[in-house]
């Protein structure tokens, strides 16, 4: 019966007090959720990661060989334990596009079944010119799906794909790549733009490039773990140990080969040898044909001189012939009589030609005519049709467009159905498990309103029972009231009789009196002492319990430190007064004792005097002591009765108060009995239309769905409809085509029919020219017959001139002896050309055979051939996934933890407060009988409920939100990888949950122990207040006087209570350092890379250079830098990878050493990070960035031992240590380098700055100009990596967000808890001050004066504690290579604090009301 109604009593407790319920699950909640959020941030981002690479089969490891790799290379690498799958394949980087268009990309071929590609658009290549490329590039290039893509390099022989152009048929991601970054390249600007897949048989390579690997069980191992790591090490190692003997036999290979070429070369200048030969005979042979020319020229010299004589013959000849042409003349006279009569016949066929021609052309053109407006109309015809097939195609192309356009609306409905599908599966799945849980809950309220009924009947019983009681204890203290009033008066009469023999003995009386005073005075001291003994001893065991209780504290507090923390030992030593008072308190307990044993001998002395009196009076003496025994008889009953009627009357009173109680519960279960058959009608109410709404989602689904495959239906038949149309359309046009060939050839055989007329209108004309010509010719014959005539009448005269000739010949035939002595001079040259060309002949084989002997020692001088063995760490941004994950463990390792420590003292404080605001209750349980266990189970119950309730509901929310929040939130980065993998990580759940019950339970038992420790009646009085005593600001006249009555009493009221001042203090004050941290956080992290790039590394880009270049080569490019008037300034340096250890941990380290140490200021700043202090760069010592420092824990002054590959150990001492944020570094002079290696600095980069004003397009078309150069190999801008770093960093903002959002909630509900004890424990003063005529205003103004003050002390405090923390926090989530920031920027001390004050502000408003319902009557009724 008892646990029955502490059960019930548990019930109405958590109703009744509900605010506190919640909250107190809401601050567990908030810290749980929050605790095992963030600390299962890192594990679930790792789990995505881990779960993205193995869906897309992410190689484990990559082989790459500085010569290749072959077909026994891959199956050894195949056999090595550990490997699962070796995949080769082929990889070379390339250019695209021109001008400010090109881009650098990196072609790989596509693998078989390792890093699968994911198709956004498109789909992958499947035959050879086809190629797949990034989707970024996609986007940011122009290219589109079917376009046509050209691939070149800037020199031939370096390209190594077997076509130019590629048709792009896909575009997508690779898990090779899960951010923006792409890596470096020796083209273009120097960075890739994107990648590239295509077929492995568009390669031209005659070997492998490289080979990925898959690891053995490295599937089942979750990435960024150790034991990942350790795997892939472990085979990675056992990869490098086989690297060796593969390279010696690809080594072979090589030489084997190039030996071989060398062969053909040697060959080949053999042949060359013979070519250059036979062309020197050739010259030399046509040497010799221009001597026999000349020979050839003489003879024929001499021919002419034999010609002139023949010509003087031929003169005289002439003369013979004179007479002959006489006789001539008169037959050419015949001749031409003749010649006119076929003249006339030819004019008369002539002429009717002519008539024939033209009756031909009036036929043509009649017909040319007709034909023609045919031809003209049949084209219009034709053009018409042509313009139909046009507006056909265009309707066709419109009509895809329409299909495709309807297709997308039918893919997006088809997707509104599904998602449609999924909310209704949702909702059913929702729905069926409500239901499911209601089944349960609605038994449950069943069994409680049975539970209720019952215990209406019980409660029933009970009042009855308690009225029974009320009249029983009624009449008991009726019959001791009359039983008292009896023994009063025999102890009257008694009184009496002893004063009447009082008088007998009078006389006698005053000697024993006198004796009896003497005694008294005795026995008063000895009582006085002993009380005074008693308080010495229980002054002494308090000093020693207090004693005991510091050291016990001080033994908790000492195995509770953390490392380097000390104990304060006053706190735990009594004070020097308490000492001393403890050391004196034998000696005065000793004295006191010593006292009592005097008086003691004194009272008897008295007793003994006393009885010798009482002898001499036995008889008077015996009969006052009869009457004196029957009245201190009469007196003892007489207080027994008074003691009875006491109880009777107690009795009475707690049977009254059992009855009002009794009556009370029955109200309280009659509204219990009353809300749960409400809740049933109400739920079942509501499911019954959550059934009805889902059966009417589920229709319309069915209709949407129907709808759907009719809308499927109609659009399969368009592409058929379509592609009949697109047939019809192209069987026109080729019809059309037809018909304008056709029209084509008809106007052809018209112009060839008008051309056949003009040309025989020509050959009229032609012939007529001729008949004129003949005419003119007989005209001519017969003046020539004339001319004739008298050119024999002139031939005497050119017989003559004949003469004159041979004269001129001979003066030609000296001229040509000139002509030919001219000609042997040029022979002379010619053979001075041969003995020209065949030096040049001899040179070029001597050449050839340099080349051949140069060839032969690159042979002889053959690097040996390396493997580099990468896991995914090299792979662009996956190891900043990595460090991400880490960054959140670092996060998740301090900053929930310190979340959660206020959130489980705010809730350990408010247990402890509703267990001392009970104590009444607590003491009518205790008096009515209840066991101290069992009252206890109560609250330790409520306790129990509350946080256990709020620990799962923080698991449930927080494991599942928060790290969906983060990942989802990192995504930005990187998009591609999709998996969000969210598991419950039941470590992080039970860590929480434990500290929860922990701190709550134990409180709350604490809490009870010591109430319970208490009697009844102590507990049913209300504490006693707080003794009122003088504060601080009390002793501070200047302040206290001008302060108002208000004031003066809020102060008092905080102080008065330190307890809840300290802790409410406490409360806000953690919040507010917890949202400080979280702003602190984003301007630490936010701002490194402008603070490294723009205040302390100055330059803009880093030309790395070839190493094997030559000299000329670099003098080249540093003159192009030089000389460029965009660069402001340059400067060469060295920068290479060292090895610094500390123990067992090694970190790598940039040695930097620049050449120009004057202009060192342009380049890099050299600063302390907390004093501004600049250093120089000098030959006194290195300088050494602040992070490698601290891991290090050396300073200016110390030696660092870098440990070099090539060099070994280098000493170096540290002259100052500098203020850096990304990586880490040592600077030193180039003399300095030279003093701890002993070799001169070899620069291997060129920094620069371009002048201000240039933007990054001007800055990396700059750049590209640089890498033109031969001795340039890449180049690196800090704006590329700066935007690199704020793009990853940028991803920390939504979790600062979360954790700024986080501590303000976790502020809400501690101001809220605190605020709401703080005015329950005072109800009964706020109370006296409604009575004593206080308005709402002025109550609540009593009230919101103390937490205005204590939000302003809590927010300085929180100050100080937010710095604090936010220094411990952002020196744990760094990373080795990272440092962030130290600043928290006062805008978010001003954020902090007014989200602080406006919380304060809600929360007072909430409590205006609480404090508006507060009963004056009710909180003032006494409860004694």
């Amino acid at each position: 019966m008892k646990k029955k109604a502490l059960r019930k009593d548990f019930y109405m407790e958590v109703k009744k007090s509900l605010n506190r319920f919640v909250s107190i699950f809401l601050i567990v909640a908030l810290g749980v959720a929050f605790y095992s959020g963030i600390q299962s941030a890192a594990p679930d981002m790792r789990y995505s990661g881990d779960a993205y690479f193995d869906q897309h089969q992410l190689m484990d490891l990559k082989v790459i060989s500085t010569m290749g790799l072959t077909e026994g290379d891959i199956e050894a690498i195949g056999q090595i334990n550990g490997v699962e799958k070796a995949e080769p394949g082929y990889m070379t980087d390339v250019l695209c596009g021109e001008g400010t268009d090109q881009h650098a990309l990196r072609v790989e071929s596509v693998s078989p079944t390792l890093n699968q590609l994911t198709a956004t658009e498109g789909r992958l290549p499947e035959k050879s010119g086809e190629c797949f490329v990034d989707i970024e590039f996609l986007d940011k290039s122009g290219y589109q799906i079917g376009d046509s893509i050209t691939f070149y390099r800037e020199t031939e022989d370096d390209y190594q794909l077997k076509k130019k152009e590629f048709i792009i048929v896909g575009g997508g991601s690779s898990p090779l790549y899960i951010s923006f970054n792409r890596g470096n390249t020796t083209l273009g600007t120097g960075e890739l733009s994107g990648a590239a897949y295509v077929l492995p048989e568009d390669f031209s390579y005659e070997v492998y490039t490289q080979v990925y690997l898959k690891v053995n069980e490295a599937e089942n191992l979750t990435a960024y773990t150790d034991a990942y790591d350790t795997l892939i090490a472990e085979v990675q190692q056992r990869m490098e140990d086989i690297s060796g003997e593969r390279c010696e036999i690809r080594y072979q290979e090589i030489q084997d080969e190039a030996n071989e070429k060398l062969e053909d070369a040697r060959k080949e200048l053999a042949d060359g040898e013979s070519e250059a030969e036979s062309e020197l005979a050739d010259a030399w042979q046509e040497i010799c044909d221009g001597e026999q020319q000349i020979r050839d020229a003489k003879q024929e010299l001499e021919d002419a001189k034999q010609e002139l004589e023949q010509g003087e013959k031929e003169v005289q000849d002439g003369e013979r012939q004179l007479a002959d042409g006489k006789a001539q003349i008169a037959e050419n006279e015949a001749k031409l009589a003749n010649g006119r009569q076929q003249l006339q016949d030819g004019w008369a066929q002539l002429n009717q030609g002519k008539k024939e021609l033209a009756a031909k052309q009036k036929e043509f053109n009649k017909t040319y005519k007709k034909i023609t407006a045919e031809l003209d109309e049949g084209q219009k015809e034709l053009d018409q049709k042509k313009e139909e097939l046009a507006d056909g195609r265009t309707q066709y192309e419109e009509g895809v467009e329409q299909y495709q356009k309807k297709m997308a609306e039918y893919q997006q409905g088809e997707q509104a159905y599904k998602a449609g599908v999924t909310q209704y599966e949702e909702g059913l799945a929702q729905y069926q498990s409500s239901l499911k849980a209601w089944a349960e809950q609605k038994a449950e309220l069943e069994t409680q309103q049975t539970t209720c009924e019952q215990a209406l009947e019980q409660l029933d019983a009970a009042a009855a029972t308690a009225a029974d009681g009320v009249t029983q204890a009624g009449d008991a203290v009726t019959q001791l009231s009359d039983g008292v009033t009896q023994a009063t008066d025999a102890v009257t009469q008694l009184s009496n009789g002893v004063t009447q023999a009082g008088d007998a003995v009078t006389q006698l009386s005053d000697g024993v009196t006198q004796a009896q005073a003497a005694a008294d005075n005795a026995q008063n001291e000895i009582d006085t002492l002993s009380g005074q003994v008693a308080a010495l001893q229980q002054r002494q065991i308090e000093l020693e319990n207090k004693k005991a209780e510091l050291e016990a504290q001080k033994n908790a507090d000492q195995a509770n430190l953390q490392e380097g923390e000390t104990l304060d030992e006053s706190k735990y030593q009594l004070s020097a007064e308490e000492e001393a008072e403890l050391s004196a308190l034998p000696g005065q307990i000793q004295d006191a004792q010593a006292a009592i044993e005097e008086h003691s001998a004194v009272l008897s002395q008295a007793q003994q005097t006393v009885a010798q009196l009482q002898e001499q009076l036995p008889q008077a003496q015996n009969e006052l002591a009869q009457l004196q025994e029957q009245q201190t008889q009469a007196q003892n009953e007489l207080a027994q009765l008074q003691e009875q009627l006491i109880q009777a009357q107690s009795a009475l009173v707690q049977a009254q108060e059992a009855e009002a109680q009794i009556s009370a519960q029955k109200e309280e279960v009659q509204g219990n009995l009353d809300q749960i058959t409400s809740a049933i009608e109400t739920a079942e109410t509501t499911f019954a239309q959550t059934g009805e709404q889902l059966a009417a989602s589920r229709a319309k689904l069915d209709e949407t769905k129907v709808q759907l495959e009719q809308g499927k239906t109609e659009l399969d038949k368009v592409p058929v409809q379509l592609e009949e149309s697109l047939k019809q359309i192209e069987e026109g046009e080729a019809a059309l085509e037809s018909a304008q060939k056709e029209i084509t050839s008809g106007r052809k055989q018209l112009e060839d029919g008008k051309k056949q007329l003009k040309d025989a209108e020509k050959t009229i004309q032609k012939n007529e020219q001729k008949l004129n010509n003949s005419e003119a010719e007989l005209q001519s014959g017969e003046a020539q017959l004339a001319e004739g005539k008298a050119q024999l009448a002139n031939s005497e005269a050119q017989l003559a001139d004949a003469k004159k000739t041979i004269e001129d010949g001979k003066k030609e035939i000296a001229d040509g002896e000139q002509e030919i002595a001219d000609n042997e001079a040029k022979l002379e040259d010619g053979k001075t050309e041969y003995e020209k060309a065949k030096k040049e002949a001899e040179d070029k084989i001597a050449e050839g055979k340099e080349k051949i002997a140069d060839a032969e020692k690159e042979v002889a001088d053959l690097e040996y051939p390396e493997w580099t063995v990468s896991d995914r760490s090299d792979l662009p941004e996956n190891i900043g996934y990595g460090e991400n994950a880490d960054r959140m463990r670092n996060i998740g390792q301090v900053f929930p933890v310190m979340f959660f420590l206020v959130a489980a003292l705010i809730s350990l404080t408010t247990m402890t407060r509703m267990v001392e605001e009970e104590r009444t209750q607590i003491g009518t349980l205790k008096a009515l009988g209840y066991g101290k266990a069992a009252i206890a189970s109560k609250y330790l119950c409520y306790a129990l409920f509350a946080t256990l309730g709020g620990s799962l509901a923080g698991i449930a929310f927080g494991e599942k939100f928060l790290p969906f929040v983060i990942v989802t939130a990192y995504r930005i980065m990187y998009h591609h990888m999709t998996n969000i993998e969210l598991p419950y990580n039941m470590k992080y759940a039970f860590i929480a949950t434990g500290a929860a019950l922990a701190s709550t339970m134990l409180a709350t038992l604490a809490a009870c122990y010591r109430e319970l420790a208490a009697t009844p009646a102590v507990l049913m009085r209300p504490p006693a207040p707080k003794e009122g005593k003088r504060v601080l600001l009390e002793r501070i006249p200047f302040i206290w006087k001008h302060l108002s009555f208000s004031w003066k009493s809020t102060v008092r009221n905080l102080f008065r209570y330190k307890k809840r001042f300290f802790m409410t203090v406490f409360g806000i004050g953690g919040c507010m350092a917890l949202m400080l941290v979280g702003y602190g956080l984003r301007d630490s992290i936010s701002n490194i890379g402008h603070l490294q790039y723009q205040q302390l590394q100055l330059y803009d880009a880093m030309v790395i250079l070839d190493t094997g270049a030559k000299e000329e080569s670099r003098e080249e490019l540093l003159q192009t830098v030089g000389n460029n008037d965009k660069v402001a300034n340059y400067t060469e340096a060295l920068m290479q990878k060292e090895t610094v250890r500390r123990e067992k941990k090694s970190w790598n380290v940039y040695l930097m050493v620049p050449e120009k140490l004057e202009e060192i200021d342009d380049f890099l700043v050299f600063r302390d990070r907390q004093t501004g202090e600049n250093y120089q760069l000098n030959d006194g010592g290195a300088i050494i960035t602040e992070k490698i420092a601290s891991l290090m824990g050396i300073k200016a002054g110390d030696m660092i031992v870098l440990e070099d590959e090539k060099l070994g150990e280098i000493a170096v001492p540290i002259a100052a240590v500098t203020e850096n944020y990304l990586s880490h570094y040592i600077y030193m002079t180039p003399d300095l380098y030279e003093k701890c290696t002993g070799k001169v600095p070899e620069y291997n980069e060129i920094m620069f700055r371009a002048e201000d004003g240039t933007d990054t397009t001007a800055l990396e078309a700059l750049g590209q100009g640089f890498l033109n150069e031969d001795a340039a190999l890449s180049i690196s801008y800090t704006t590329s990596t700066m935007t690199q770093i704020d793009n990853m960093l940028s991803t920390l903002d939504s979790v600062i967000i979360v954790l700024i959002v986080s501590a303000g909630l976790l502020a809400f509900v501690v101001l809220y808890n605190l605020s709401n004890i703080n005015i329950n424990e005072r109800k009964r003063e706020l109370a006296t001050l409604k009575v004593l005529g206080f308005y709402d205003g002025e109550v609540d103004a009593y009230v919101y004066r103390e937490n205005i003050l204590i939000t302003a002390i809590g927010i300085l405090a929180g100050m100080g504690m937010g710095k604090v923390l936010h220094y411990f926090v952002i020196t744990t989530v760094e990373v080795d290579a990272t440092m962030f920031g130290r600043n928290i920027n006062p805008p978010s001390f001003l954020i902090s604090a007014a989200f602080t004050v406006v919380f304060s502000i809600l929360v007072n408003a909430v409590m205006h009301q609480k404090l508006k319902k507060i009963d004056m009557v009710e909180s003032l009724k006494s409860i004694e």
